[in-house]
């Protein structure tokens, strides 16, 4: 296996161990995409951007942005929890990995685009300043397919998902 980081590497392993341990347990790995939204405060690309837009800082500095990841915003991501707890008794196998996002890749670069364009900031993204982290996936999509099962669809496409965070932003900085 090839991880970008040890904490990828940890995740693969814990997972190794729910399949191990399922023939006494029910296990239901809920596998998310790139999660965004209000509250985001853990120093991730997501919310670097906000604070930087929040800011009007002068630049920020990417990769090239070419890589594409499938962003779920967090309502929609515990929408899908809901509906994964209220399925359990529908699972016929001790041990299922669900994918959860929106079935739709979106570049790091447009991300970053539209949320600048959303915040109205007049930061100048520097793609090509941040080289690209070693065996990073290019691209990253949920096969939504077994949530869809359940009657689960995401309610915010990226654009709404970023104005409401936005928008949530702005109301905690002026209370």
């Amino acid at each position: 296996h090839q991880f970008v980081s040890e904490y990828a590497l940890s995740k693969n392993q814990f997972a190794d161990w729910l399949k191990y341990y399922s023939n006494h347990i029910k296990v239901v790995n809920v596998l998310p995409e790139y999660i965004y939204g209000p509250g985001d405060k853990n120093g991730k690309l997501f919310s670097s951007l906000l604070k930087s837009f929040s800011e009007n800082v002068e630049s920020f500095s990417l990769s090239q942005g070419d890589q594409k990841r499938d962003f779920i915003f967090v309502e929609d991501l515990i929408s899908a929890l809901n509906v994964i707890l209220l399925s359990l008794s529908q699972f016929k196998t001790n041990y299922i990995e669900i994918p959860v996002g929106t079935g739709i890749t979106v570049s790091i670069r447009e991300f970053a685009e539209k949320l600048r364009s959303i915040s109205c900031a007049k930061t100048i993204l520097k793609f090509g300043d941040v080289v690209k982290r070693i065996n990073e996936m290019s691209e990253q999509k949920a096969d939504i397919s077994i949530i869809s099962t359940l009657g689960w669809k995401p309610k915010f496409d990226l654009e709404n998902g970023l104005i409401e965070t936005w928008k949530l932003k702005k109301q905690e900085e002026h209370e």
